[in-house]
C-alpha cells in the first residue's frame, strides 16, 4: 500500500516528467555557490573573496525566491521561468568573463547578486505543481516525501561533479555545467503547461501574495522553524570539515556531509512510505524533538568510526522534519499563493544557513568543533520550542480554507480538506 502511493503519485499525468525536469534544474542549487567560490578562489587564489561572493550569491538568491515565487502564483511559472533564466545565466556568464579578466572585485559582487536575485525556486515550483495535481490526500504527502528525499539527493550528486570539473576541466567548467542544467531543466519544466499551477489576479486582497501570506500565524511557525534549522546545516558544514581535520582525515568531512545525506535519503522514504494519523502540528513537533535529539550524540563524538554512525544518525531526522513542513504549510496556505508560501520558508533555511556558516565558523575557529556542535543543538531545540508555542497556529481555519477554495481567474477549483493532515 505505501509503495502503491509512490507509484499512484509518479503515475499521475505529466508528473514524471515534471519531476525529472524539476531535479536537474534543481540541482545547481547545490553546485552554483561552490561553482562560484572554486571560480573566484581558484582564480584569484584567495579563497576568503571567492567565499564572500557565493555567500552575496546565495544571500541574493534567499532574497529572491520568495518573489519570483509571488510572481510565478500571479503570472504563472512558464513567464517566469523563461525571463529570469535569462539574467541568472548571463549574471554567471558575467562573473566567468569578469573573473577571467581579473576584473576589479566588486564587480564580481554585482554579477553574483543578479544571477542570485533572478535564481528560480525551482523546489518550490515542483512542489506546486504537485499540490494542483492532486489536490489533498495521503498521495499528495507521499508526493512532498519524494520532493524531499530527491532535494537531499542533489547534495550528495552535485558538490561532486562540480568539484571535479573545476580540478581536471578549468576552474570555470564546474560553472558552466550549471548554466547547462539549469537552462535545460528549467525550460523542460516551464513547457510542461498541462501541469502548470492555476495563476492569475487573487480573487480577493486577503489573497494577497505579500500582506495574505504574512498574515499567516503558522506560515510564521514553520518559517522560524526553517530558519532555526538552516542554522544547524550551515553550521555542520564546517563543523564536519573541522573534525575530520582535528582527527587526521583532511578531506574526510566531504564524506561526512555525504552520510548524514545518506541519512536523510533513508529517513525521507521511509517517513513517506508510512500513513501518519497524528495531526501535522504534532508530527512537526514530534519530528522537531527527534532531530534534536539525534543531534546531541555529535557532540560527544570522538573518533572517526564513532562520528560515521553519528553524521547518518543525525541525518535521520532532515528528511522528515522537510516533509512535515511541506505537508503543514500546503494545509495553512491558500493555493493562490502556495509556490510563494514554499520560496518564502525555503528563503529563511538558505538565510538560517549563510548565518550558520559565518558563525559556525568563527566559534571553531575561536573554540572548537564541539563548540559549533552545540550551537547546532541549540538551534534545534529552538526549533523544537518554536512548534511547540506555534501548534494553534499550525492547526487550519474553516474560514482560511474556504478562503483557500475560491479559485483565481484561469484557476480550476481545488477541493481542501478542513483538517489538513488529520485526514491523511
Amino acid at each position: 500500500m505505501p509503495l502503491g502511493n509512490y507509484r499512484a503519485a509518479l503515475s499521475s499525468p505529466g508528473a514524471a516528467r515534471f519531476v525529472v525536469a524539476g531535479y536537474f534544474a534543481h540541482l545547481t542549487l547545490a553546485m552554483q555557490t561552490l561553482g562560484a567560490l572554486l571560480l573566484v578562489g581558484t582564480v584569484t587564489r584567495s579563497f576568503a573573496l571567492g567565499g564572500a561572493v557565493a555567500a552575496v550569491f546565495g544571500t541574493a538568491e534567499a532574497i529572491g525566491g520568495p518573489v519570483l515565487g509571488r510572481l510565478a502564483d500571479r503570472y504563472g511559472q512558464y513567464q517566469v521561468i523563461t525571463r529570469s533564466l535569462i539574467s541568472h545565466v548571463g549574471g554567471f556568464v558575467a562573473l566567468i568573463w569578469l573573473v577571467s579578466a581579473r576584473a576589479p572585485a566588486w564587480t564580481y559582487f554585482a554579477s553574483a547578486v543578479v544571477a542570485g536575485l533572478t535564481s528560480p525556486p525551482f523546489g518550490s515550483m515542483v512542489r506546486g505543481r504537485w499540490a494542483a495535481l492532486l489536490g489533498d490526500g495521503e498521495t499528495l504527502n507521499t508526493a512532498y516525501a519524494l520532493a524531499s528525499t530527491l532535494d537531499e539527493t542533489i547534495y550528495i550528486v552535485g558538490p561532486p561533479v562540480v568539484v571535479l570539473l573545476a580540478a581536471r576541466v578549468a576552474a570555470s567548467a564546474g560553472l558552466w555545467c550549471t548554466l547547462f542544467l539549469v537552462t535545460a531543466g528549467g525550460l523542460a519544466l516551464a513547457t510542461q503547461r498541462s501541469t502548470e499551477p492555476p495563476h492569475g489576479p487573487l480573487a480577493s486582497r486577503a489573497e494577497d501574495g505579500g500582506g495574505g501570506l504574512l498574515r499567516i500565524g503558522g506560515v510564521w511557525v514553520i518559517t522560524g522553524t526553517y530558519l532555526a534549522f538552516g542554522v544547524y546545516v550551515g553550521v555542520m558544514d564546517p563543523a564536519m570539515v573541522a573534525f575530520a581535520q582535528q582527527h587526521g582525515a583532511n578531506g574526510f568531512g566531504g564524506v561526512l556531509l555525504a552520510l548524514m545525506t545518506v541519512g536523510s535519503v533513508a529517513a525521507g522514504i521511509a517517513f513517506g512510505l508510512r500513513t501518519w494519523r497524528l495531526p501535522g502540528p504534532r508530527l512537526l513537533l514530534m519530528v522537531t524533538a527527534m532531530m534534536c535529539a539525534l543531534t546531541v550524540p555529535l557532540v560527544f563524538a570522538g573518533s572517526i568510526p564513532v562520528m560515521i554512525g553519528c553524521a547518518i544518525l543525525s541525518g535521520a531526522g532532515i528528511s522528515p522534519l522537510l516533509i512535515t513542513g511541506s505537508r503543514l504549510l500546503n494545509s495553512l496556505t491558500p493555493r493562490a499563493i502556495l509556490t510563494a508560501g514554499f520560496s518564502f520558508t525555503g528563503a529563511a533555511t538558505g538565510l538560517g544557513a549563510a548565518a550558520g556558516m559565518a558563525i559556525g565558523s568563527d566559534l571553531i575557529q575561536q573554540h572548537g568543533y564541539r563548540w559549533a556542535v552545540a550551537l547546532s543543538v541549540a538551534m534545534l531545540f529552538a526549533a523544537f520550542l518554536a512548534s511547540a508555542g506555534g501548534q494553534r497556529f499550525l492547526v487550519p481555519h474553516a474560514s482560511r480554507q474556504s478562503g483557500a477554495d475560491r479559485p483565481a481567474r484561469h484557476a480550476r477549483p481545488e477541493g481542501r480538506q478542513e483538517h489538513g493532515l488529520a485526514e491523511g
